[in-house]
């Protein structure tokens, strides 16, 4: 059986807090970590996403290192409150927390949580055992993060500020680098999220293994975005377990350009009611890139709707995986699921493995998926070309229309920088059509 390297888990950290019941919570999954086999091929839920090349490299747990603001700033989001983790630890220096916090808001990281009246909202998301089988990378991150921000909403709590939580990592050797995030929004509560994963660029590779908990009490509503844009020396494997309550709703955007292998995984349950969440997904691939996006929708209770978009655009020798997964409970009566995965291929050599599932208990619901897997319309292209539209023109046209129906719906503060991001990001010379 192959296993995880022990370096991998920060014996240092674990060690530091004795005593507490972090500790001994860090150390329960430490020794979990042992026993875990190392996901490869034979295993379904990792069955495109080849990790062997994770166990050749030499990591450590991640040094604390100081970074000036050059380093991040074109990581920045203009008007949010922003915290900013390097190698999974908190700067105080390069985040802007205002003094006063909207009202209702609780913004701080974990470890300032922990040590105040948030301890238990913090100890209590940990604990939290869901319905789904926990992998090797999550049972790590529970004995090796090192801190993470900690969001709270109060009950009936608004406020229009995003907050944006930046991970940025940046070491002088391999590294392997634990986050971890929770936001917990209280009865109609409304908050807005985003996130982002950053680089600074260098020859090292190194490991980023972030995880966010989400929690909605009823009548509340999150917005959430992800973005991803870290350079082909990076390997992201990160995860998002959402809980949602009756009547609230989970609205989520998540955006991958970037990182020589990237995964993340989502897991939402309804619980409540009522409860409804709305996933939309981008991602684009060149050269060697290796982009995964796996999740899981549980609908637990009756009358409760999801509703799943994902968009891959891959371009010479890269590959994307899409595997989601509606489950529909015996008792989850009333149930109304959609999803939906469509792709575009620019080249020969591209592949995207595509793998929508229904897995449905329940006996009266609506359910309905799909994938579907192109190229660029010759016919689209020469269409716009007798408008004197040069082909290069025509095509980033037609691969920005594709790209668009995830874009259009990201919070309004992020759709610049993916403007910036997306457009022209691929070539526009000898793209596949058909």
């Amino acid at each position: 059986m192959t296993q995880l390297p022990k370096e991998f888990i920060n014996q240092e950290l674990i060690e530091s807090e004795t005593g507490t019941w972090l500790s001994d919570f860090r150390k329960s999954h430490a020794a979990k970590v042992i026993d875990l086999e190392f996901p490869g091929r034979a295993n379904e839920r990792w069955k495109y996403t080849p990790l062997r090349g994770v166990l050749e490299l030499s990591y450590s747990a991640s040094p604390s290192i100081d970074l000036n603001e050059a380093q991040v700033k074109d990581h920045r989001l203009a008007g949010s409150i922003e915290l900013v983790f390097v190698n999974g630890g908190f700067s105080e220096e390069l985040s802007i927390i205002p003094a006063t916090l909207p009202k209702g808001f609780t913004i701080a990281p974990v470890s300032v949580a922990l040590a105040g009246n948030s301890a238990h909202d913090v100890q209590n998301i940990l604990e939290y055992e869901g319905d789904g089988e926990e992998d090797v990378f999550e049972t790590l991150n529970k004995s090796s993060f090192r801190d993470g921000a900690f969001i709270k909403v109060s009950k009936g709590a608004y406020s229009e500020t995003p907050i944006h939580i930046l991970n940025f990592s940046s070491a002088e050797q391999s590294t392997v680098n634990f986050s971890r995030h929770m936001i917990y929004l209280e009865d109609g509560a409304i908050a807005s999220v985003i996130e982002t994963c950053a680089n600074q660029a260098g020859e090292l590779k190194h490991i980023n293994n972030i995880m966010t908990d989400v929690v909605l009490q009823e009548r509340s509503l999150l917005t959430y975005s992800r973005l991803q844009v870290e350079t082909e020396q990076s390997i992201n494997v990160s995860a998002l377990r959402a809980r949602i309550g009756a009547d609230a709703k989970f609205n989520s955007s998540v955006f991958s350009a970037g990182g020589a292998l990237s995964r993340h995984f989502m897991d939402v349950e309804l619980n409540g009611k009522h409860a409804e969440t709305d996933l939309q997904g981008l991602f684009t691939t060149k050269g060697e890139m290796h982009a995964d996006n796996r999740g899981i929708i549980r609908h637990k209770v009756p009358e409760c709707e999801s509703n799943q978009l994902y968009k891959g655009v891959l371009d010479d020798s890269s590959r994307g995986v899409f595997n989601g997964i509606v489950n529909i409970a015996r008792d989850a009566q009333l149930s109304n699921a959609n999803q939906m995965n469509r792709n575009l291929l620019l080249s020969r050599k591209a592949r995207v493995d595509a793998k929508p599932e229904l897995d449905v208990y329940a006996d009266d619901v609506k359910a309905a998926h799909g994938a579907a897997i192109g190229q660029l319309d010759a016919s689209e292209l020469f269409y716009l070309q007798t408008r004197c539209i040069s082909r290069e023109q025509a095509i980033q046209m037609l691969i920005k229309g594709f790209m668009h129906e995830v874009i259009d719906k990201a919070p309004a503060i992020l759709k610049p920088k993916l403007d910036v991001i997306f457009d022209n990001y691929f070539d526009a010379e000898d793209v596949l059509t058909c």
